[in-house]
């Protein structure tokens, strides 16, 4: 006969469901994979691809081991195939995940559609929307932290040229 008794003393230690940190908080420039001088451009109309692009702000939430990106206090948010920035709104469309992949990174929403260079094209303007994950060079893209500090940019010039962003796993002087 088997005894079926549970002992009143187990216990059980989950692992932490908030997914690693891959980048630090901060602001960075998420240039294509396709063409570095090109970035991703975020506003209240959709992404596209910019030369000029703005550092978005990544701020990992702990909880879930996504990312809020922001620009101008408002979140970039998936609707549909598109990746607007809207005011905030604490559901799950303003949360993104940033994965490591061969060519860089991939930015993908809590549903799993990743930003996608439209047509894997380097032009400026070109739309940058959301689509299924497939790993190809159009959803790669390189995190970039952004200074904003002046004296920064001034040290960073005086060694030899300043682009406005460094790798993110580059030391910063």
């Amino acid at each position: 006969m088997v005894n079926f008794r549970l002992a009143l003393t187990q216990a059980w230690t989950l692992a932490d469901p908030a997914l690693p940190r891959t980048v630090d908080d901060g602001a960075y420039r998420l240039a294509t994979s396709l063409d570095g001088r090109m970035a991703v451009s975020a506003s209240a109309s959709g992404c596209s691809l910019s030369r000029g692009a703005a550092a978005l702000a990544f701020e990992r939430d702990p909880a879930t081991g996504l990312y809020r990106i922001s620009s101008g206090g408002r979140l970039l948010t998936e609707s549909g195939s598109a990746a607007l920035l809207a005011d905030p709104d604490g559901s799950a469309s303003q949360l993104w995940r940033v994965s490591p992949c061969a060519r860089g990174y991939t930015v993908t929403s809590s549903t799993g559609l990743a930003l996608d260079d439209h047509y894997a094209s380097k032009a400026e303007g070109n739309l940058v929307w959301l689509h299924e994950a497939n790993g190809s060079a159009a959803q790669a893209v390189s995190v970039n932290l952004f200074f904003t500090s002046f004296a920064k940019q001034a040290h960073r010039s005086r060694k030899g040229g300043f682009t406005g962003c460094a790798n993110v796993f580059s030391p910063i002087p």
